[in-house]
């Protein structure tokens, strides 16, 4: 599942990967000085290993050379492991029934993110920004996790690029069924 989109680059599958993995232009956070969002760019020397890594403010700047090596293997949309575990408690003729489900180990595309914080801005009401999220407000700035809202309303790429900023972690445990029952 390897995503950039409009280029020769999508879905880019190599012997021995998984069908699932999921790669992209790295986002390396915000430069504390101009609000734009950075990018890893892997610098190789002549025998093809990476011995560096450049910040870049545009991800185009890291895919312009059509090098595939440059979309960073995020991880996979496929679980490393799932299940589910249920138990029963009973005492006096009253029964709890409680089954639990979990996924770990698998990432997903936050639409909603990507989507709704950025360049739709004018377009569709805004989602607030989560805890850990801050958006850049002034020059000199470091702890700064998104770009001002100007730069990403105004940066058609920000959003025409898949890159790492918007996957996260999609582990989960939740509560699929509980039941409680008394026996007369």
């Amino acid at each position: 599942d390897s995503q950039y989109m409009g280029e020769d680059l999508n879905y880019s599958i190599h012997p021995g990967e998984d069908l699932h993995e999921v790669k992209a232009a790295k986002y390396a956070g915000v430069d504390p000085e101009t609000c734009h969002a950075l990018y890893e760019k892997l610098m190789f020397d002549s025998k093809g290993r990476v011995t560096g890594i450049q910040k870049v403010q545009d991800a185009n700047d890291v895919l312009a050379d059509g090098d595939p090596r440059q979309l960073q293997t995020l991880g996979s949309t496929t679980p490393k492991f799932y299940g589910g575990l249920t138990n029963t408690f009973s005492y006096k003729g009253i029964t709890l029934s409680v089954l639990l489900y979990f996924v770990y180990g698998d990432i997903a595309l936050n639409n909603y993110m990507r989507d709704y914080q950025g360049n739709s801005l004018p377009y569709y009401n805004q989602i607030a920004y989560v805890k850990g999220q801050t958006v850049w407000s002034q020059p000199g700035q470091t702890n700064a996790t998104e770009p001002s809202l100007y730069w990403q309303v105004n940066d058609p790429n920000y959003f025409e690029i898949l890159h790492s900023h918007f996957y996260q972690d999609a582990s989960f445990i939740r509560i699929r069924n509980i039941r409680l029952s008394y026996d007369l």
